[in-house]
């Protein structure tokens, strides 16, 4: 259970800190503006843009390896991943707690993250780490698990090709608030949940 959410929380955060804007930068293009951190971001597929296709198959590896048995090196990356996370958030809360915030032109969302942010990204790294160190405690052994590759994950695949075009047309058919680009927000949070279906679903954890 504890591996379940761990996985569940990584795809989460790394939904809208790599997946949002690696689609919104690629398919909407300059009008789209985005940052990971004070002086790490760009416009469309300038910038640091490059650094979001690199998170991204970092993050899918580490899901992948997540929902296929945890077989190392998952242990290794999933702590590469929540161990400098939690670390940033804190120094951002710390070196400017009011600057930092989660802000979402398109749907108007500007939330203070100086107090909430530091005590949920540390206490998932807590449970990383918590998790980690029992399970390579415990020594047991990890078979790699079979691709399974039912209906459901076929249908899930197919729909994340096509909602790219979709996403294209409704990111291009409006200003950064109308309601084709909240549609597109949507879409592409919808288009991640079904990648992360088919990994959950093919893939068992054990």
């Amino acid at each position: 259970m504890t591996l379940r959410v761990l996985l569940w929380l990584t795809a989460l955060f790394s939904g809208v800190l790599v997946w949002l804007p690696l689609v919104r930068g690629a398919t909407q293009g300059a009008p789209y503006h985005w940052a990971l951190a004070d002086g790490i971001g760009g416009s469309g597929i300038g910038g640091w843009y490059w650094i979001l296709p690199i998170a991204a198959v970092f993050v899918l590896s580490l899901l992948c390896l997540g929902w296929r048995g945890a077989r190392w090196p998952f242990h290794l990356l999933l702590l590469a991943f929540h161990l400098p996370l939690a670390a940033a958030v804190v120094y951002a809360a710390w070196s400017d707690p009011e600057g930092f915030r989660l802000e979402g032109e398109t749907i108007g969302l500007n939330v203070s993250l100086a107090v909430v942010g530091p005590l949920l990204f540390c206490g998932v790294a807590a449970l990383a780490v918590l998790w980690v160190v029992r399970d390579l405690r415990a020594k047991r052994p990890r078979p790699p698990v079979p691709w399974v590759w039912t209906r459901a994950a076929k249908l899930r695949a197919a729909l994340v090709v096509l909602l790219f075009p979709l996403e294209v047309i409704l990111f291009r058919s409006g200003g950064m608030q109308s309601a084709p680009n909240m549609i597109g927000v949507a879409a592409v949070g919808w288009q991640w949940i079904m990648i992360n279906l088919v990994l959950a679903g093919a893939r068992d954890v054990g």
